[in-house]
């Protein structure tokens, strides 16, 4: 199985870094902006099923809708990352996630919260709290790599029980 998928959100939330610790397991704490578009592969196994990822890392934008629209037509799943220690981009996301889900009704979008580990449980709790509006489908930090892979087999099981069920 093949699946385009498209990084995007914020500048400096770790679109980037993310990208890097899935394709390569690695962790560059030094920020370097990404200037245009980034495209890599990388195959996992899946439920005994070889799924094939091509990944877009896009450059960060402080509004989706700067993000050039043909970036969203060809990626099948989308996901939006965002900084839970930057409060300053908070306010943006809810009008971000409408335009994705707007501009691409038949893709998969997916929120996700980095850097967790630079918060505690009670910080992440009083987040939820504090930003109901902002429903979180994973939370990852790509400094440690938790839950890095696991969103990407989060994202292979949706996929291929979509396709199941079509």
């Amino acid at each position: 199985m093949n699946i385009e998928l498209l990084l995007t959100g914020f500048f400096g939330v770790g679109k980037s870094s993310l990208y890097n610790r899935f394709i390569y397991d690695e962790f560059e704490s030094k920020y370097f902006g990404t200037l245009g578009v980034r495209v890599n592969e990388k195959e996992i196994i899946v439920n005994d099923t070889a799924v094939n990822f091509k990944i877009w890392d896009v450059a960060g934008e402080v509004k989706q809708n700067k993000v050039p629209k043909p970036y969203f037509v060809s990626p099948q799943v989308i996901i939006y990352v965002m900084d839970l220690t930057r409060m300053l981009s908070f306010k943006q996301i809810p009008a971000d996630i409408a335009y994705l889900n707007e501009i691409a009704k038949d893709k998969l979008v997916k929120v996700i919260g980095n850097k967790i580990d630079l918060l505690s449980e009670h910080d992440l709790e009083v987040f939820k709290e504090r930003y109901p509006e902002i429903r979180l489908d994973l939370v990852t930090s790509a400094k440690t790599g938790k839950n890095v892979n696991e969103l990407f087999q989060l994202i292979s099981n949706e996929m291929l029980n979509k396709n199941k069920s079509a």
